[in-house]
């Protein structure tokens, strides 16, 4: 088999694999957030991301510093996604661009654009209210 070949059928064997969630589990965060990276994802190295999170095609996804995806969080990317710094994200949520230190509330189902620094929440979701800017220096923390 050809590199490049046998490289085209890894990728598609780690991509089916990336679709179990208990194979998902396995990897922990840094194993899982390395496997979106080779499928493509532009993820920054400190984003949390849960055993639950589900990303179809991950080429289209950015990921900025910072954030925290927990729970279920099917990311659908037929279409540019990206997610800024320092958001935070719960249970069964659906996204499309999310701006930076935005939160979406659990149960979401994000159909627009999120502005920066806004509360959302709902199905389709909708802003609940803005967050103070204040300026603020994140410093990740050890799990």
């Amino acid at each position: 088999m050809r590199p490049a070949a046998e490289a085209t059928a890894r990728a598609r064997l780690l991509s089916r694999l990336m679709d179990i969630p208990a194979f998902r589990r396995l990897l922990r965060t840094a194993g899982r957030r390395a496997a979106f990276i080779r499928l493509g994802a532009d993820i920054a190295p400190d984003v949390a991301l849960s055993y639950g999170v589900f990303i179809r095609f991950p080429r289209n996804v950015t990921i900025g510093a910072g954030t925290r995806l927990s729970g279920r969080v099917r990311i659908e990317a037929w279409e540019r996604v990206t997610i800024g710094r320092c958001c935070m994200f719960n249970d069964d949520v659906l996204l499309l661009t999310i701006g930076e230190a935005a939160v979406v509330g659990t149960g979401s189902v994000v159909t627009r654009d999120v502005p920066a620094y806004s509360v959302v929440a709902g199905n389709p979701a909708r802003v609940i209210r803005e967050r103070a800017r204040l300026p603020f220096r994140y410093v990740p923390t050890e799990w």
